[in-house]
């Protein structure tokens, strides 16, 4: 949707069900307002990031700082870091669903190599979490909140995070 369309307010309404006594998720909220643009325009420093706001909500920060510095000895790639880290030190250490829940996401767009990569990722995780022998990505959940066309964030649009799951298309707000 456009600017001031309300979806940051469906996003709580969403994590408000997630976190629910019955359903019981574990939410990590990332607003991309609060990413600087040198953050966003480094996809190293981005994931890096990313993963510190998992390891913060989660209370995970010295499990992501020892697996990033050898992730940085052995000179492993960025993404292969970001869900190694997510599948190892997040879904197999919890038993409830994991709900990554971004917001803003579209400030990202604004660097194109960047976010292809990064969304490509996200898409990955998806695909992960359909495959039965992959049984610990079956508790992440993904929410994706944006403003602007999601095919200018991406080179390919068969790898998009876009195109998968249910999307929630708002009608605009009526007074009543």
């Amino acid at each position: 949707g456009s600017r001031q369309y309300g979806k940051t307010s469906l996003l709580t309404r969403v994590i408000a069900h997630a976190v629910a006594e019955e359903r019981n998720y574990r939410v990590v909220t990332i607003d991309f307002q609060e990413l600087e643009e040198e953050t966003l325009g480094d996809l190293n420093r981005l994931l890096e990031e990313f993963c510190w706001y998992f390891a913060e909500k989660l209370d995970l920060e010295d499990e992501c700082e020892s697996h990033w510095e050898r992730a940085h000895r052995r000179k492993h790639p960025a993404k292969r870091t970001t869900t190694t880290f997510v599948e190892k030190h997040i879904l197999k250490r919890f038993d409830e669903p994991i709900l990554l829940a971004l917001d803003e996401a579209d400030r990202l767009f604004n660097f194109k190599e960047v976010s292809s990569e990064f969304f490509l990722l996200l898409r990955s995780w998806h695909e992960k979490s359909k495959n039965p022998d992959r049984q610990e990505w079956e508790k992440f959940r993904l929410c994706l909140c944006y403003s602007t066309e999601a095919k200018l964030a991406i080179h390919d649009l068969n790898a998009s995070p876009f195109n998968v799951g249910e999307e929630a298309k708002l009608a605009p707000f009526r007074p009543d």
